[in-house]
């Protein structure tokens, strides 16, 4: 076969028959061999590129799943997800060198006759629109097939196009050959045809990965578009025009899904991905979590049978941590709605998950992991008010001192030129905030939702202190849909106690943090909605029917519509008339002492105040003062005291 007449290089049905020097002019131009199709190097080569890039990711000729997840392989769920340029990026990765061997040999085979016959625009519109067919087809298979998270690589889907464009022009030209032509031709379709029939046959009982959808894609698409493709050796056709618009389009198409993948591939980021039943956060790089400095931190390995997830799974908040998947993985996704019904129809079960998600969430506490980082002075009464809202909130943080932490005095001199914007915060997302208010803070982390403004709850809870929880608890676990506001944190005033030794249940007393903590996430095992912080401003009872709800309406200028609204505010602290007292406040005068503010009185000398006698109520911050100050005093505020 030569590249002047790759089906044969026979007479034509209506030439005579070839002279003896016609037959010499034939076999002169099989045996001579013009430069190599550009088109069909130029796709080699750029095979041969993404191959060392692979090779450099994976770090060894063996495939590693996750260096092609990142150089653009196809994913049914990634395509959903919007990872649009996979349709075409897949068919430049190879899974081995033999797979990268096979393939290129099929392409130099096939793409060279298609280029002297179409041209190289053509042959080149070919291989992408088959190859982005192939990719369809391949996602459409995957989703009936319920195997979103398989990933597919390699040309095969264009070069089953090219070959589809050789069986077209077979059909387009069968008039035009002698009978020993076409039946020539006809045996060596037949043949490869077989050949890959069998070789689909084998894998597929061998249970090796073939994508025969792909396959299939690109041949049906190949067979169309080699019927329309203009050729230099066919009339034209009304449709060629169009047609080789269609393929040029194609090209850059293809030319752009390659562009996007390389440069996804060289500004990485994780993508969580959803699939029906699955959901994985999918990294570029295998990093399960990173510390405050930026650098990778194991939190924990799990293996077959295991399950993520702490306890911000019992609301669907914003995950912690990433999880990543060292290899090939099934994951059962299971959403907040059906985990909290798992934990109540399975007791036993569900009280050894409640457990973990519990102690994970502590687990993360302790380590800092998964929340935001502070930097600034720890002794700053800014900082000190922050980290009082992420601890009363359970949520992990670290804090780093500037004056012990060069990283961090090198972070404040590039985004804190001015006093004031201390202390810095530095969110999960990247974004970095300046001295922020409680709600924004809240709002970077992903704490506070968007609450849906057409949904009526049958019970709106002001306040999250005991009383709330308790009236959280209650109606969610008979059923009624529940939303709890509260301007600061869960808990309220018994929150920040240290020690509560007068609580029914508690014989041995029991943290006000631990107290709260418990009431907060059994009141989201029924299903309560958390909105923390977010201040409720004003209650609107008019109402033109009995039946319609009230509208309660919150600081964020969002209004919530509830049947029922239980305002459980608490009481508000007693003030000393003292001029002044009010800039003093969060800045040695303290309504309240935990171990933070402790931890910023170290050898203080305190005067704890109180108009009640010393008791109970003044137990636990001076047990949480004693332990740090070399003099504590308690005195007893009388009516009078106005200084």
């Amino acid at each position: 076969m030569s590249d002047l007449d790759p089906l044969g290089g026979l007479p034509q049905a209506d030439e005579p028959a070839a002279t003896g020097s016609r037959a010499r002019e034939v076999r002169a131009a099989e045996g001579h061999r013009g430069p190599p199709a550009p088109t069909t190097i130029a796709l080699l080569a750029l095979f041969g590129v993404m191959f060392l890039a692979e090779i450099w990711l994976g770090g060894g000729l063996d495939p590693d799943p996750v260096a092609l997840f990142r150089l653009g392989s196809l994913s049914a769920a990634a395509v959903r997800d919007g990872d649009w340029w996979r349709l075409g990026s897949y068919a430049f990765l190879h899974a081995g060198p033999l797979h990268l061997l096979f393939n290129a040999y099929a392409l130099w085979i096939l793409m060279r006759p298609i280029e002297s016959l179409f041209g190289p625009a053509v042959a080149l519109g070919l291989f992408a629109a088959t190859a982005i067919a192939g990719g369809g087809a391949s996602i459409a298979a995957a989703t009936l097939r319920h195997t979103d998270w398989q990933q597919a690589v390699g040309a095969s889907g264009g070069i089953f196009g090219l070959f589809g464009a050789h069986v077209a022009l077979y059909w387009r030209l069968r008039h035009r050959l002698a009978p020993e032509a076409r039946r020539a031709a006809a045996r060596t379709l037949i043949f490869n045809l077989l050949i890959n029939l069998a070789l689909a046959v084998g894998a597929q009982a061998a249970n090796f990965p073939l994508d025969n959808a792909a396959h299939a894609g690109g041949f049906l698409s190949g067979i169309l578009l080699g019927l329309l493709a203009p050729s230099h050796v066919l009339p034209a056709r009304p449709w060629s025009r169009p047609a080789l618009l269609l393929l040029i389009g194609a090209s850059f198409a293809l030319a752009g899904m390659e562009g996007a993948a390389i440069a996804r591939a060289v500004n990485p980021h994780p993508r969580t991905l959803r699939a029906q039943g699955v959901q994985a956060r999918v990294p570029w790089d295998l990093v399960p979590g990173r510390d405050g400095h930026g650098r990778d931190l194991l939190i924990v390995e799990l293996s077959a049978g295991g399950f993520s997830g702490e306890i911000g799974q019992l609301s669907g908040r914003r995950a912690l941590a990433d999880g990543v998947a060292a290899g090939a993985v099934e994951a059962l996704l299971v959403v907040p709605e059906q985990l909290r019904a798992l934990l109540l129809a399975e007791a036993d079960l569900g009280e050894e998950i409640m457990r973990a998600l519990i102690l994970r969430r502590v687990g993360l506490i302790e380590m800092g992991a998964g929340g935001p980082v502070l930097i600034g002075a720890p002794s700053s009464p800014d900082m000190a008010r922050l980290r009082n809202f992420l601890a009363r909130n359970g949520i992990p943080h670290l804090v780093f001192d500037p004056a012990n932490d060069p990283d961090a005095q090198t972070f404040i001199e590039r985004y804190a030129p001015r006093p004031e914007d201390l202390p810095l915060v530095a969110c999960p997302d990247g974004s970095v905030l300046r001295n922020p208010r409680e709600n924004e803070l809240a709002q970077c982390i992903g704490m506070l939702d968007a609450a849906d403004a057409e949904r009526v709850h049958d019970v709106a809870v002001v306040g999250a202190g005991p009383a709330g929880l308790a009236t959280a608890v209650y109606a969610a676990s008979e059923g009624l849909s529940v939303l709890v506001v509260d301007a600061l944190s869960f808990g309220g005033q018994a929150g920040a106690s240290a020690r509560i030794e007068n609580y029914l249940g508690f014989p041995t007393g029991i943290s006000g943090q631990a107290l709260a903590g418990r009431a907060y996430t059994q009141a989201q095992k029924f299903g309560a909605r958390m909105l923390i912080p977010v201040e409720a401003v004003r209650l609107d009872c008019r109402r033109p029917e009995e039946r319609d709800p009230l509208a309660l309406e919150l600081a964020d200028a969002r209004t919530v519509r509830s049947r029922t609204v239980v305002v459980a505010t608490g009481a508000r602290y007693r003030r000393p008339d003292c001029s002044d007292l009010k800039a003093l406040e969060g800045r040695g005068v303290w309504y309240w002492a935990s171990p933070i503010e402790a931890k910023m009185m170290i050898g203080d000398v305190i005067d704890l105040r109180s108009k009640k006698r010393p008791g109970p109520s003044l137990a636990s911050p001076a047990a949480s003062l004693l332990p740090t100050n070399r003099l504590l005093t308690i005195h007893r505020i009388s009516s009078s005291f106005n200084r």
